[in-house]
C-alpha cells in the first residue's frame, strides 16, 4: 500500500498537540514494511520541536510543505499517479482522483470563539479537506459532534473516533529520586500547563483560585508573560507565590507534574486535552471543568466541575491536601492513563488506512 504523509503541521507550529499527535503517527510507520511511505515535507531544518526528533532520510519526499503563505493550497500529486492514501496533517487534500484522502479533526476551537477573517479563512480550509476526505478521524466523540453541528452534509463520510494516547515520557518518579530543585520554600503548589491567551482556557480563574486557596502556583508553558498577564498576577498573588517557564523539556514538566499537588485545567473547549493524561500518569490529581471533550478523558478519575467557579476550584485544591483523598484521585488516575496509548492511536489508524484501501476502488 502506497502513503503519502503531508508533514504541514511542522511548518506551522514550533511546538503542540497536532505536532506531536502528527511525530507519533510518522515515527511508527517506520517499521511496517506494507507501506510504501512518501512524504511532502521542508527539507530546511525546521524548528518544530517534534520534527527534530523524527530521523525522514529513509522515506522518499514527493515535494516540500508550502509553509505558511501555501498552507491553503492542494497538491496535484501527478507525480505518483496511481492507488494511494493520502493523510495531511492539518485539513489538505490531494487533487489526483485516483488517492484516497483522509483528514484528521482535532476541534473546533476557531468556530465556537473567532470571528471575521480567522474564522473564515480557517473554516472555509476545514471545510473543503473534510468535503473531499474519504475518511475522517476525529479525536473524540465531542470534536465528532461538533464536526456534524458545524458541517452536517458530511454525515454520510466514514468516520472514525480515535483518541490520542499519553507519551512514556510521563511517569511516577520515586520521592527519592526527585529533582532536587524546590519550588515555593518546599511549600504545596497548584499548576498551570498550556496555553493561556485564549479566553476559554480560564487562565485568570487558576490565579484566582491560587489567591483564595492561599497555595502558590506554577505556570508551564505558553510565551513569557504579558504586560497585562503580570499586572493581573500581580494584583492577586504576591511574587514569592508564582512562577513561570516556558519552553520546558518533557523532563522537567514530569518533574513538576510529580512534584505538585494537582493540575488545575479550568479550560470550557477542549478538543481532546491531553495535559491531563500528563498529569495523570505522573501521579498528579487534576481539577477541569466538566464540559466538551474533558469528561470522555478524564471520566469518574478527576474532579470536574460544573461550574466555572474560582472559588469552587479553591475548596477542591484544599480538599487535596488530605492524603486519602489525593491518593484515591491518584490512584484512579493511574488506571484511567491506562486506556490512552499511543500505540493504540498508530494501530486505529492503520486500521482505518486498510479499511479505506480496501473499501474504495480507485
Amino acid at each position: 500500500m502506497k502513503l503519502i504523509l503531508d508533514n504541514i503541521i511542522f511548518s506551522l507550529q514550533d511546538a503542540g498537540g497536532i505536532s506531536n499527535y502528527w511525530h507519533q503517527i510518522i515515527k511508527r510507520i517506520t517499521n511496517h514494511a506494507e507501506f510504501k511511505t512518501y512524504l511532502f515535507d521542508d527539507s530546511i531544518k525546521s524548528t518544530n520541536v517534534f520534527r527534530k526528533e523524527l530521523n525522514l532520510s529513509n522515506f522518499e519526499r514527493l515535494g516540500k510543505s508550502p509553509g505558511l503563505v501555501g498552507r491553503y493550497t492542494n497538491p496535484k500529486m501527478s507525480q505518483l499517479n496511481e492507488k494511494a492514501i493520502f493523510h495531511s496533517s492539518y485539513y489538505r487534500y490531494s487533487k489526483n482522483p485516483k488517492h484516497i484522502n483522509i483528514s484528521t479533526v482535532h476541534d473546533f476551537t476557531y468556530e465556537h470563539f473567532f470571528s471575521g477573517i480567522q474564522l473564515y479563512a480557517h473554516t472555509n480550509q476545514k471545510r473543503k479537506a473534510l468535503i473531499q476526505s474519504d475518511g475522517i478521524i476525529c479525536v473524540s466523540e465531542n470534536t465528532k459532534r461538533d464536526m456534524l453541528h458545524f458541517f452536517p452534509e458530511l454525515s454520510k463520510k466514514e468516520i472514525t473516533v480515535i483518541p490520542h494516547g499519553v507519551g512514556k515520557q510521563f511517569y511516577e518518579i520515586e520521592k527519592s529520586d526527585l529533582k532536587s530543585e524546590k519550588y515555593f520554600d518546599g511549600r504545596p503548589f497548584i499548576l498551570y500547563v498550556g496555553d493561556r491567551k485564549a479566553v476559554y482556557k480560564n487562565f485568570n480563574l487558576t490565579v484566582k483560585a491560587s489567591k483564595i486557596s492561599g497555595l502558590p502556583l506554577a505556570i508551564i508553558g505558553g510565551n513569557s508573560l504579558s504586560e497585562r498577564e503580570q499586572t493581573f498576577i500581580n494584583i492577586h498573588l504576591k511574587k514569592e507565590n508564582f512562577i513561570h517557564f516556558s519552553g520546558v523539556s518533557n523532563e522537567t514538566l514530569n518533574d513538576f507534574y510529580n512534584k505538585a499537588l494537582c493540575l488545575v485545567y479550568p479550560s470550557s473547549y477542549e478538543g481532546f486535552g491531553l495535559p491531563l493524561l500528563e498529569a495523570q500518569s505522573a501521579g498528579c490529581p487534576v481539577i477541569a471543568i466538566n464540559s466538551s471533550s474533558i469528561p470522555e478523558v478524564v471520566g469518574e478519575s478527576g474532579i470536574l466541575l460544573e461550574e466555572e467557579s474560582p472559588t469552587l476550584i479553591a475548596e477542591e485544591i484544599k480538599k487535596l491536601l488530605i492524603t486519602e483523598y489525593r491518593d484515591n484521585f491518584v490512584k484512579k488516575g493511574r488506571e484511567n492513563v491506562k486506556r490512552f496509548t499511543w500505540r493504540n492511536t498508530f494501530e486505529r489508524t492503520l486500521e482505518f488506512y486498510n479499511q479505506l484501501h480496501s473499501q474504495i476502488n480507485k
